[in-house]
């Protein structure tokens, strides 16, 4: 007779990912919070027994993911906000499961699950997601940005793929730097590399050392057109940089946009960068271990040429932040309004400043980084309407918030 079997243990269930609490730091000008206060703009559409798990950020858009996978969005700029809406709007995320989003202007992508990038724009309202070709070979992707008319995407191997996601002039020159590849029966482009872009069409960065795996892509970020990306050797380089509008519209001329993947020399000497963030007007910032570095206003060049007309050579200007030496970042947040930047240390300070000051009358003081709050236990930062989102773990609320004193207002 056989023996019995024993009483077999019950299965372990799903982990579930943590709750977060979102709170809401009310801008107090300049470059200061009055108040802390719990943010509410999501709690509606936290599907039934579900909670926030946490915030992403780009200058366009705020987007908050639930306990279940599922994201809901604002989108809008530094100073007008749309209200809080389902991102199935957008994306079905019956159809596509993702694992990780980002918006632009009126523009999601994310990744799927198994590693596919899908996009959906609003074109007159109208909204339709697409699964973008992958270039042959190359591995799942992991994380992604999205531009008002790109993606840029980062696989297993730490290798950047990028598509224009619409047929346009900002679109071709978001993406033109970087290489056109074969998929299936789609041609490539004829003429020189870059000439010619196909939306839709995949591109890759074809850095010899990236290609080869002595280097990696550590950190990247999308603005409206341009594209910053890290390197775990300390380097960064920028894509889709426009020359000066200003200067386009004095010589009847359309935007000029820099025609190659170009390094920017950073005045710290970096082993590897760890975060980056662009904002609109090709702001861009970056964290490297030696220090934290910002730039918008530049030395551009203009020449003209008889047979392929105006172009641009870009020249940044970047400057170091000593004030952030020794700090461990955790997470650069730009804003639309003011080229205001939050930059969120591991301990939880929060320290802000302008990458460039909007006015001449503004204080250089403002260009410099200075303790905004401190809030212990801070995951991750996002601006909206100039006011800061911060989530900080479930059960912390506002009385957690240490506000540092309101910087003078010495504009004239």
């Amino acid at each position: 007779m056989a023996s019995p079997k024993a009483p077999s243990s019950p299965s372990p269930s799903p982990k579930r990912p943590a709750g977060a609490t979102l709170l809401r730091l009310k801008f107090q000008w300049p470059l200061s919070f009055s108040v802390a206060e719990p943010a509410t703009e999501f709690d509606c559409l936290a599907p039934e027994g579900q909670k926030l798990a946490g915030i992403s950020y780009s200058t366009a858009t705020l987007v908050a993911q639930f306990t279940d996978g599922s994201y809901a969005y604002r989108e809008g700029g530094g100073y007008s906000w749309s209200q809080a809406l389902p991102l199935s709007q957008y994306i079905d995320p019956v159809k596509y499961p993702l694992q990780c989003v980002s918006g632009g202007s009126l523009h999601f992508a994310g990744v799927t699950k198994k590693g596919r990038v899908v996009s959906s724009i609003s074109r007159g309202g109208e909204k339709a997601a697409k699964l973008l070709d992958v270039p042959p070979g190359e591995l799942p992707a992991v994380a992604v940005v999205a531009g008002a008319h790109h993606v840029a995407a980062l696989n297993e191997a730490g290798r950047l793929m990028v598509w224009s996601v619409e047929d346009n002039y900002s679109a071709n020159g978001a993406v033109a730097g970087f290489t056109a590849v074969q998929v299936g029966a789609m041609p490539l482009p004829a003429g020189p590399t870059g000439q010619v872009v196909v939306a839709g069409a995949p591109r890759v960065w074809r850095h010899p050392a990236v290609m080869q795996g002595r280097v990696r892509v550590t950190a990247m970020s999308a603005g409206v057109t341009h594209t910053l990306i890290g390197l775990s050797d300390g380097n960064v380089w920028v894509a889709g940089i426009k020359a000066s509008e200003r200067f386009s519209r004095n010589c009847g001329i359309s935007t000029i946009y820099s025609k190659d993947v170009q390094q920017v020399k950073l005045p710290v000497k970096a082993r590897t960068v760890t975060h980056v963030a662009a904002g609109d007007s090709d702001v861009c910032v970056v964290a490297t271990n030696a220090g934290v570095v910002c730039w918008k206003d530049d030395r551009t060049t203009y020449n003209f040429n008889e047979s392929t007309g105006w172009s641009a050579t870009y020249a940044p200007a970047p400057r170091h932040l000593p004030e952030l030496d020794g700090v461990e970042i955790k997470q650069l947040a730009v804003s639309n309004a003011y080229h205001m930047v939050a930059a969120l240390a591991v301990d939880g300070r929060i320290f802000t400043w302008c990458v460039a000051l909007s006015e001449k009358s503004w204080p250089a003081d403002w260009l410099r980084p200075g303790l905004a709050v401190t809030v212990p236990g801070a995951t991750a930062i996002g601006w909206a309407e100039r006011d800061l989102y911060v989530t900080v773990p479930e059960g912390m609320g506002p009385e957690v918030v240490k506000l540092a004193a309101a910087r003078p207002d010495k504009s004239a």
